[in-house]
């Protein structure tokens, strides 16, 4: 599926329209289903990192309440 080198050819015969449209076509399709696939998955990241600072958050208060000695101020 790589179009890349046929477009750059088309381009450089100055077949422009002919290269856009190759372009925006099928590759713009997979351009865009790659991009929702990396925005789903930078927001599950974000949702875990954010999950894992509030338990990390919640196991150092737990530590600080049970500890009799006052490292945590």
């Amino acid at each position: 599926m790589d179009r890349w080198p046929q477009a750059l050819k088309l381009s450089r015969e100055l077949t422009t329209a002919q290269a856009q449209a190759l372009l925006n076509g099928e590759t713009r399709k997979a351009f865009d289903a790659a991009s929702l696939a990396l925005t789903q998955l930078i927001a599950l990241n974000e949702a875990g990192a954010s999950q894992a600072s509030q338990q990390g958050a919640a196991l150092y208060a737990r530590a600080c309440s049970l500890s009799w000695l006052d490292w945590c101020s």
